[in-house]
């Protein structure tokens, strides 16, 4: 079957509609004007279909355009003059289900050019059918366009946007439309004519032992958008992308990886818009995100803007990178790489746009360089955040005071590392975020070479977790929670996590305890019995550090010394892309420190500020 050559010109509801078919042709057809999404998939079981070369123009939104905060989007339910409620959200190309191919489409204005919303299960007269639309593989994306959409949703419009969620209320019941943030799993069904042999697909639904499927958006061209594309799944990849005059060039969650792609902050088009534009800003937590062989084009410097460290200007200025710093609670580790990176009239200036302020998401900001092409330097580089000396990690560091950051090669051995310290009823996850920080103590370097040319290298701790760092050096834990500089205090009880340290990563922990206490040291791998066990106390420091972390602890009268390590793995996985390299988290193993002391104070033992000299 096909629909093709065909114009449908200010039609009163729609363009072309997708119900319920299989392995129809839509081709070269022109969508002008239309009311509702324009080129239309129904239900969220239409699959092996073809979209190519059509075009859709001028899309109209019925009712209301969505808005809202840019992750929570609104609301909307079927009603009288709304019989879709997501075309408060019109698209010129509406794909409920991935599993089609798009070729050489165009679409011009809309709330956004390409929409996919989430469907965990068919709508209407399909719902009863046993699959999950969301999960279903992107077959083809290449050669698409997007451009003038997405004004009415402010600073979170989208020419392609991959989120939101439609469903009944209900068996039969009517349909509910979320148009924010809403995560899809992408996996490879049995069913698929291209499926790993190793796949399992249970029905028509899909397992965590599903193979992940990437939603792979290629020789997709942007333009002329707050944001280029906007995905909140789990695994997403652009290639050969271009992005020209849009705010931003894309948010992308999950695994997500930007290849071979240019960043054009402004072309020569006299009506491009908004006068600062930003090339790509690393997310705060949890996802991995990978940029290679990327050129970042005409981001030049507004000189009305005063660009300092206190200013939020720093992120706004038409940066290439820039960080997000708005959380004490959501902080990130070591998700962020770039290589082979390209710049064509940037400002050496505004390459990174950093803003310093009191927040776990401000001082860890990190990535790594893979080949020194971003920062202009010889070899892999770790950028990390100027808030604090915490990252002149080895006395090699520079700080680029433009970026407000330090770069510092990369040791050949060491992995950026992060560890959670939770103490009951004083620092844990599931307080409300504090936005600025809520200061209780310090994390400090120490080893090897650290003293001879920076005094303090040291970090900020609060009551919410994680401390992201360097691996392979000493980490000296400090609580005080009266600001006295001399005298704190340490738990009786604590337990530690590593979310995310690398096999052949560790973090020397070091906190100070008063003399004669003993201690219990054991851990914990919540999924097995794989590395659990006791600490024993060594006969000196050395013997820790040769030792695996599940063997030794070190107390010599005033230092615990103890080698956290992730002892649940024999290999860390990772997300690889193009010759750079990040590693995947895992929240499994954990360690447990319980002292008994004679000095305490409302039930913690007491403890003195001074930095093991090791």
């Amino acid at each position: 079957s096909f629909i093709r050559d065909s114009s449908c010109k200010d039609t009163l509801y729609r363009c072309i509609t997708i119900h319920g078919s299989y392995n129809v042709n839509i081709l070269r057809n022109v969508g002008h004007n239309s009311i509702g999404h324009s080129f239309y998939m129904e239900d969220g079981v239409e699959e092996n279909n073809t979209f190519a070369y059509n075009l859709a123009v001028h899309t109209q939104i019925i009712g209301t355009p969505a808005a809202g905060e840019p992750q929570a989007g609104i609301t909307v339910n079927q009603g009288p003059g709304l019989t879709q409620p997501a075309d408060i959200s019109a698209a010129g190309f509406y794909i409920t289900n991935a599993m089609n191919t798009y070729i050489g489409n165009a679409a011009s204005g809309g709330w956004t050019g390409f929409a996919f919303p989430n469907l965990f299960v068919p709508i209407n007269e399909h719902q009863s059918w046993q699959m999950d639309p969301s999960a279903r593989p992107l077959k083809l994306f290449d050669g698409n366009t997007a451009h003038s959409a997405g004004y009415y949703w402010g600073a979170s419009g989208t020419c392609i946007y991959i989120g939101g969620n439609l469903k009944n209320d209900g068996l039969g019941g009517p349909l509910i439309y979320l148009s924010g943030r809403i995560n899809r799993n992408s996996r490879w069904p049995i069913i698929s004519t291209d499926v790993p042999s190793t796949a399992t697909w249970p029905g028509l639904g899909w397992t965590s032992t599903s193979p992940k499927a990437f939603m792979t958006f290629n020789n997709s061209k942007v333009f002329l958008c707050q944001k280029g594309v906007n995905h909140w799944g789990n695994t997403v990849e652009l290639t050969n992308f271009e992005s020209h005059d849009n705010t931003l060039s894309a948010t992308i969650f999950g695994q997500a990886w930007v290849g071979n792609a240019v960043i054009n902050a402004r072309s020569g088009n006299p009506l491009s818009g908004v006068p600062n534009r930003r090339g790509f800003q690393f997310y705060d937590t949890s996802v991995q995100s990978i940029l290679t062989n990327v050129t970042f084009k005409n981001f030049k410097r507004d000189l009305t803007m005063n660009k300092t460290s206190s200013g939020s200007s720093a992120q706004r200025d038409n940066t290439v990178l820039f960080s997000m710093t708005h959380s004490d609670k959501f902080k990130p580790q070591g998700i962020s790489a770039t290589r082979n990176i390209k710049f064509s009239n940037v400002d050496y200036s505004q390459r990174i746009g950093h803003y310093i302020t009191d927040t776990g998401s401000s001082r860890y900001y990190n990535f790594i360089d893979f080949d020194g092409s971003f920062t202009n330097s010889n070899g892999p580089q770790i950028v990390g955040a100027a808030n604090s000396g915490w990252w002149i990690i080895h006395d090699n560091c520079r700080l680029e005071p433009d970026w407000n950051v330090y770069i510092c090669p990369k040791p050949a051995t060491s992995e950026i590392v992060t560890i959670n310290i939770m103490v009951n009823n004083l620092i844990n996850s599931v307080e409300p975020d504090h936005g600025t920080s809520n200061h209780i103590g310090t994390v400090s370097l120490f080893g090897d070479g650290l003293n001879s040319k920076y005094d303090n290298r040291t970090t900020i701790f609060t009551t919410m977790p994680g401390v992201t760092g360097i691996g392979n050096l000493g980490w000296y834990w400090y609580l005080n929670l009266n600001n006295d500089t001399v005298n704190g205090i340490v738990p009786k009880t604590f337990t530690i996590t590593t979310p995310l340290v690398p096999k052949g990563n560790w973090v020397l922990f070091a906190t100070s305890y008063p003399a004669g206490t003993v201690f219990n040291v054991t851990t914990d791998n919540r999924w097995s019995s794989k590395g659990d066990g006791r600490l024993t106390l060594a006969s000196n420091l050395d013997q820790v550090v040769k030792g695996k972390g599940n063997e030794y602890y070190w107390f010599d009268g005033r230092y615990l010394f103890v080698k956290i390590e992730n002892m649940a793995v024999d290999k860390t996985p990772t997300f690889e892309r193009d010759a750079a390299k990040l590693f995947v988290q895992d929240q499994a193993f954990s360690y447990t420190i319980s002292a008994s002391c004679q000095a305490n104070v409302d039930g913690y033992c007491t403890s003195q500020w001074g930095i093991p000299n090791v």
